[in-house]
């Protein structure tokens, strides 16, 4: 994220893909990207038609290949308090949201093998090989950042709606005089019960009222077997 004077605060600028490069010929063809492109990795756009991939001067003036990817500042937001009571029962629910956000987490969230030690994502099984040219991952690489740049493959649609907070209680009857008590209520309250998110595969990994860079937690379940 950046601070650029004329721009959002907290604009994303990153690369636009081309989806896989699926043989040697193709990585051979595009310009060149990093030493270790190969097959099953993200195709990023040459913008400027140099022959290779760069930031430029990193400026709004030469940005080399980077284009703006939009911000992460939530527009559109949202809030519903839902209320009413009936005889001794009584129901409130809050309902917030967020109609237009970019949501962009860190690399090292997104990607399986940023370290030997770490495990894998139930969702990194759907990565890319010869039969399965149009998965959600690139092939599967040791410490492979150099996929998993800004681009706009991994920005996400950070727009939701959720069911914050909910409560339903029952007023007991007024008298209650056997028992010393004025006035008594039961309830039940349920705090984030329910999100919609287009988050897409990555709905159970990030929250979406989270920043930007967020780490996910990981989730030891389910894990993937590397081919």
């Amino acid at each position: 994220m950046s601070l650029l004077e004329g721009y959002p605060l907290n604009t994303f600028w990153g690369y636009l893909t081309d989806g896989y490069f699926q043989n040697a010929d193709d990585v051979k063809a595009h310009a060149f990207q990093d030493s270790r492109t190969g097959a099953g990795d993200v195709k990023f756009i040459d913008q400027n038609g140099d022959g290779r991939l760069t930031v430029g001067k990193g400026s709004p003036e030469d940005p080399g290949d980077l284009v703006l990817l939009g911000t992460d500042q939530p527009r559109f937001t949202f809030g519903l308090n839902l209320s009413f009571q009936w005889k001794g029962l009584d129901f409130s629910a809050f309902i917030q949201g967020v109609g237009k956000r970019n949501f962009l987490p860190n690399g090292e969230a997104l990607q399986p093998l940023s370290q030997s030690w770490k495990q894998p994502l139930a969702i990194h099984r759907d990565y890319w090989t010869p039969e399965n040219p149009n998965a959600a991952f690139p092939r599967p690489f040791l410490q492979g950042a150099f996929r998993y740049l800004p681009s706009d493959k991994w920005i996400m649609n950070g727009q939701y709606a959720r069911l914050k907070n909910i409560q339903i209680g029952y007023t007991l009857p007024a008298n209650l005089k056997k028992v010393k008590l004025s006035r008594a209520r039961i309830f039940v309250t349920g705090q984030d019960l329910f999100t919609v998110s287009q988050l897409g595969i990555f709905d159970n990994y990030f929250n979406p009222e989270q920043r930007s860079g967020v780490k996910t937690t990981i989730h030891f379940s389910a894990l993937p077997r590397w081919a």
